[in-house]
């Protein structure tokens, strides 16, 4: 049973866990407080928008899983145990599924991608022209979109390094421009495919692989 939601199968957020808690106290100033354990951000957690009900834009936090675990330890009650105990659990499942290297290589890309999608936000611009600046270095890559969750772990690995380049350039250069930010994607991509073609590899003709599967709940 899934008690708390889990994103892209290790991330928690902080939002709902503190409704988990049903604590009293203001989201902003419980967080705050939780901080001064010493979580530090991009590490053990990740700035992340989100929708409130009215549809007002929010900010909430991806913690990852052992973080969202120590958090739990702190809340000394009833609801911390709990949710401790299920993170304890989510953990052991999850170092059966690290095993497998390509559910591995997946997860990874995915925390370089949400470091990614962190600064396009941060620079002003909203969540579909993060999804416009990923999925034109998916397609350069592979020569049309291709799922994520159906790549294998060489397409994966190839994606984890374009994006995590980018990352790099970006802060490095302070990139807020969408277009330059889409154009350093897709060049960063560009390279993956050549260094591969190089090597006698052909990107755009990598099998596609199952779906990666969500945790049972």
């Amino acid at each position: 049973m899934e008690l708390i939601k889990l994103y892209q199968g290790n991330l928690v957020s902080a939002r709902e866990l503190y409704s988990f808690f049903e604590s009293r106290e203001r989201f902003s100033r419980w967080f705050a407080r939780m901080k001064e354990y010493g979580f530090t951000e991009d590490i053990d957690y990740f700035e992340h928008a989100t929708k409130a009900d009215n549809n007002r834009s929010i900010t909430d936090y991806l913690l990852k899983l052992n973080t969202a675990k120590e958090i739990s330890m702190l809340q000394r009650s009833e609801k911390g145990r709990e949710a401790r105990q299920y993170f304890i659990r989510c953990e052991e499942a999850l170092k059966k599924l690290a095993a497998n290297k390509r559910l591995e290589a997946f997860l990874k890309l995915e925390v370089t991608k949400e470091k990614l999608k962190k600064w396009i936000l941060d620079t002003g611009l909203d969540e579909s022209k993060y999804i416009t600046i990923d999925q034109a270095g998916n397609i350069t890559l592979f020569g049309e979109y291709v799922p994520d969750n159906e790549l294998g772990i060489l397409g994966t690995k190839g994606r984890d390094f374009a994006t995590e380049v980018t990352n790099e350039l970006v802060r490095k250069n302070n990139v807020t421009a969408f277009e330059d930010m889409k154009n350093l994607n897709i060049s960063n991509h560009e390279q993956i495919k050549d260094m591969l073609r190089e090597s006698g590899i052909d990107s755009t003709k990598l099998n596609r692989e199952k779906p990666i599967k969500k945790l049972d709940k």
